[in-house]
């Protein structure tokens, strides 16, 4: 499980569609610790299901889950079925809601692109992507409009 998120944070932040693209998508391995990025901001979390958990509040962030199951091939034989959550982020510093949603799932769709149908073992540390889950929130604050697709590939993975 662990390789995989490495494995998504290094894809991602080399990707001309979001790490150097222009402008960038930020993206995070896990939380961030900074509250000020500003307005105008485009950023990608791997390994995490909610940016807005963060030391304020009760809850910490989910990071991952899994499941192992006996293969049937050998008694040591199993398999791991795991979703690495994600969240892509876009806010303004005005209250236009139109823009920061297709910001947000443009996103979403790069960070897809980049991994379903061209790269599903994730670089050979999964036998292949299941799946990708997602959901699209948005809404308003006093510093503008925000918008994230909180997103997970479930992957299954042969353990040793």
């Amino acid at each position: 499980m662990g390789a995989a998120i490495d494995y998504l944070v290094t894809v991602f932040r080399a990707a001309p569609t979001l790490g150097l693209a222009t402008p960038p998508v930020t993206v995070f391995d896990g939380p961030s610790a900074a509250d000020d990025d500003g307005p105008g901001q485009l950023q990608l979390f791997v390994g995490i299901d909610d940016p807005a958990v963060n030391a304020d509040t009760p809850d910490a962030a989910f990071t991952a889950n899994g499941l192992i199951t006996w293969a049937g091939i050998g008694p040591k034989a199993r398999y791991e079925t795991f979703t690495v959550p994600c969240a892509a982020v876009a806010w303004s510093g005005d209250g236009d809601t139109r823009t920061v949603r297709l910001a947000a799932l443009g996103i979403f769709n790069a960070a897809d692109a980049l991994i379903v149908p061209t790269d599903v073992d994730l670089g050979g540390t999964v036998l292949y992507v299941e799946s990708v889950s997602y959901s699209l929130r948005q809404d308003q604050y006093e510093d503008g409009a925000v918008a994230w697709v909180q997103f997970g590939f479930q992957c299954k993975a042969r353990l040793p």
